[in-house]
C-alpha cells in the first residue's frame, strides 16, 4: 500500500471515530438535556427556588411546571405566592385572573384565599369586602374569618365587636379566631390621645400637650425655646420698650408658640396612628399567615 493510500485509509477511520464519539455525545446530551427539563425536574428546581427564598426565580421556573402540567394545582398556588412574596403583587393578580377564566368569583378555596391575601398585601380594604362577598368557594367560617380582621385592621373595633357577635358561631371555627380576638381586646382597651386635650394643654403651658403624647424631647425642646423667648421678650421689653428688638423677639417668640399649639395637635394624631398601624401590622401577619 502507498503512503498516500495509507493515509487516506488512516483520515477514514479517523471519520469515523470523530462520527461516532459526536453521535453518542449528542445522543447523551439530548437524554440528560431531556431529563433536565421534564416535568418531573422543573418541579423539583421550582420547588428548591421556593424553599430558598428566590421568589422571583421560583415564579419564573412555575410557569415553565404548569406549561408541561396545566392540572397542577399546587404549582398554581405556589407560583401565585412567589410572585405576592416577591413583591410583585400586580403580576400575581393577573395570574390568578387568568387561572379563574376572568371570573375570580369562582377560584377554588386555596387561589381565593390567596386573592384575598394579596388584597391585603395591597391594603385594599374596600377591594376586599367587596370580593368577600361575591366569592362562591371561600366556606363561610374563612370568610367571617377574613371579615373580622378586615375591621380589626382599621381599628374599627366597635364594628368588629359587633360583627364578631353575630358571627360568633362561624368566627369560633375559623383557625386564627384566638389570635385576631386578642388584638380586638387590646384595642378596645387601648386609650387614644385627644387632639382638642393636646392642643388645650399646650396653650396653657408650652410642650404639655406632647407630653400627653408622649413626645418627651419635643415637648423639652419647646418649653425651653418658648420659656427663653418669652424671657428675652420682656427682659428688651424692660428695657428699652417697644422697639424693634422687642417686636421681632415677640414675633418669633409667638410663633414658636403657635408652631407648638399646631406640633401638639399633630403628635397626638401622630400617636393614635403608630397606635392603628401597629394593630394593622399585627393583623396583616395573622391573616397572611393563615
Amino acid at each position: 500500500m502507498s503512503l498516500i493510500s495509507k493515509l487516506d485509509y488512516i483520515m477514514m477511520q479517523s471519520n469515523k471515530t470523530f462520527l461516532l464519539i459526536a453521535f453518542l455525545l449528542t445522543t447523551i446530551f439530548n437524554s440528560r438535556a431531556q431529563s433536565y427539563f421534564d416535568y418531573e425536574s422543573s418541579l423539583k428546581f421550582a420547588n428548591y427556588l421556593f424553599e430558598s427564598k428566590q421568589y422571583s426565580e421560583a415564579a419564573i421556573e412555575y410557569e415553565r411546571v404548569l406549561f408541561l402540567n396545566p392540572l397542577d394545582s399546587v404549582s398554581r398556588i405556589n407560583q401565585v405566592k412567589a410572585l405576592r412574596f416577591s413583591g410583585n403583587t400586580s403580576a400575581a393578580k393577573n395570574t390568578l385572573i387568568s387561572f379563574s377564566g376572568n371570573n375570580i368569583s369562582h377560584l377554588s378555596h386555596p387561589l381565593a384565599k390567596e386573592y384575598c391575601k394579596l388584597l391585603i398585601t395591597e391594603n385594599d380594604f374596600e377591594g376586599m369586602g367587596l370580593y368577600l362577598q361575591e366569592v362562591k368557594k371561600i366556606p363561610k367560617t374563612d370568610i367571617s374569618g377574613y371579615m373580622y380582621g378586615l375591621f380589626l385592621a382599621q381599628s374599627k373595633w366597635k364594628e368588629s365587636a359587633e360583627y364578631r357577635f353575630k358571627n360568633e358561631v362561624f368566627l369560633k371555627n375559623y383557625s386564627k379566631y384566638n389570635e385576631l380576638y386578642n388584638v380586638e381586646l387590646k384595642g378596645l382597651q387601648e386609650i387614644y390621645k385627644k387632639p382638642w386635650l393636646a392642643t388645650g394643654l399646650s396653650m396653657a403651658a408650652p410642650g404639655l400637650g406632647k407630653v400627653y403624647s408622649g413626645q418627651w424631647k419635643d415637648a423639652i425642646y419647646s418649653f425651653l425655646f418658648i420659656s427663653a423667648g418669652g424671657f428675652l421678650t420682656y427682659n428688651s421689653y424692660q428695657k428699652n420698650g417697644f422697639n424693634k428688638q422687642t417686636g421681632i423677639l415677640g414675633g418669633v417668640t409667638t410663633s414658636l408658640y403657635l408652631v407648638n399649639i399646631y406640633g401638639s395637635f399633630k403628635s397626638a394624631g401622630y400617636y393614635n396612628s403608630k397606635k392603628d398601624k401597629g394593630y394593622k401590622k399585627r393583623v396583616e401577619a395573622i391573616l397572611l399567615d393563615e
